[in-house]
């Protein structure tokens, strides 16, 4: 069986009236990743690159962060919380602080160390980018006796809410 394809010249093709467009609610996505990519804001708020970053310096997006490394051009992740504030057009909470922000981007066990595939998830991006952050020296790393059986890197949690801290967008 093939797949039929939309041709508007067809007589077998529906009229364009039975294309029903909808909107599609993103406030009420779940939980989700912590940060959003400038790309997904983009996408989310249907508005281009340069308006997306202009909220972020107006302080619209209060909560922005750049985590890029040193051989890196910027990389933008966007907290979650005030991108659904904007499409529910309100205003983020001025009792919402950094910290507030940083327990809801970080996992929440109780643990002094992430591994660098939970710190991949909360900042959005690949394990390549993780290891180069820690090679760049901008997180630190917890090394682990294990570590050479599991190959997995550790980032103490403090060195990850210091880099949180130091990469806000103000």
């Amino acid at each position: 069986m093939s797949a039929h394809i939309f041709n508007p010249h067809s007589s077998l093709s529906p009229p364009p009236s039975a294309f029903v467009q909808r909107r599609f609610d993103f406030a009420d996505l779940g939980t989700g990743r912590p940060l959003c990519s400038v790309n997904a804001a983009m996408f989310i708020l249907d508005l281009d690159e340069d308006a997306v970053l202009y909220r972020i310096q107006d302080g619209q997006l209060p909560y922005a962060f750049d985590i890029s490394d040193a051989g890196c051009s910027r990389e933008v992740r966007i907290w979650r919380g005030g991108l659904i504030s904007i499409i529910k057009r309100l205003s983020v909470p001025d009792t919402i602080t950094l910290e507030d922000v940083i327990r809801e981007i970080l996992p929440k066990h109780p643990g002094q160390t992430l591994r660098a595939t939970e710190l991949m998830r909360c900042l959005n991006c690949s394990s390549t980018h993780i290891h180069d952050l820690i090679r760049s020296g901008a997180l630190a790393e917890d090394w682990r006796p294990d570590r050479g059986q599991t190959h997995t890197r550790y980032v103490p949690r403090i060195s990850a809410v210091e880099f949180l801290r130091s990469r806000r967008f103000l």
